[in-house]
């Protein structure tokens, strides 16, 4: 075995370094680490297993060059929630918006496709177009 205990109460201001030729285990009831400045975890790859997790941060930034999740059930709750992406695909079998004010799409075209029924309700629907508005079917009801 290795012992360490002669750099458990090291006060020298140069920092401790342990390198060792084969794998380190640590099992106790519980492991804390503090750092008073910075914490570093580095390696080629990892793995973290929990039954439970909670991490809390003031700020966090995470970068990652591809990241792939699975997620049973999914909360957010916050006062913003923003994004930037070239693409964004969802695919649902039953989807649900509920805004409690206006609701603002902007796109340079928009197409809405329904395979059985499309419809639009409300107080009062406005259409309006530049140049031509067209409604096109094998009937048209007004009224």
């Amino acid at each position: 075995g290795i012992d360490i205990s002669q750099h458990l109460l090291l006060t020298s201001q140069q920092p401790l370094s342990i390198v060792l030729q084969q794998g380190i285990s640590i099992e106790a009831p519980e492991i804390k680490l503090n750092a008073k400045q910075r914490l570093h975890f580095s390696g080629t790859t990892g793995r973290a297993a929990f039954g439970n997790l909670h991490v809390a941060s003031v700020n966090m930034k995470l970068d990652v060059e591809k990241a792939e999740t699975r997620v049973k059930n999914l909360s957010h709750f916050g006062k913003t929630l923003s994004g930037v992406f070239n693409t964004i695909l969802t695919r649902a079998s039953t989807a649900m918006r509920i805004i409690d004010r206006s609701d603002i799409q902007k796109a340079k075209q928009t197409t809405i496709e329904a395979e059985e029924i499309l419809s639009l309700k409300a107080e009062f629907t406005s259409v309006t177009a530049r140049t031509d508005v067209k409604i096109d079917g094998g009937r048209v009801h007004v009224g």
